[in-house]
């Protein structure tokens, strides 16, 4: 039985090992290949001319699919509502808007 549980614990370590390879792979490909959410803000930040100090609720989300990927960047300001799409591999802009908020009613 001991020698049971010695095959049970060596393989349960190496598949431990090789899931944290794995992983480590994907996180360092990902930072490799994209810009990265804070840098897709500051692109949309700085097209619109404006600073982190004067944005309130900014929601940046990566998205991908097939071979595209993109970051999605919205934020307000006192009146405007801006949305960006910034290419997540080159960091251009692929879209942009900025529309006045309406009053609740």
């Amino acid at each position: 039985m001991k020698k049971g549980w010695k095959t049970a614990i060596i393989v349960l370590i190496v598949l431990v090992l090789i899931g944290g390879a794995v992983g480590g792979y994907f996180v360092w490909r990902h930072q490799t290949l994209y810009i990265g959410g804070d840098k897709a803000l500051q692109t949309a930040l700085d097209h619109a001319g404006l600073t982190s100090a004067q944005v309130y609720d900014i929601d940046t989300e990566f998205e991908k699919e097939r071979s595209s990927a993109w970051y999605e960047v919205d934020f307000e300001t006192m009146g405007t509502e801006y949305e960006y799409i910034i290419d997540a591999a080159s960091g251009s802009i692929l879209s942009s808007s900025a529309k006045p908020e309406h009053a609740g009613g």
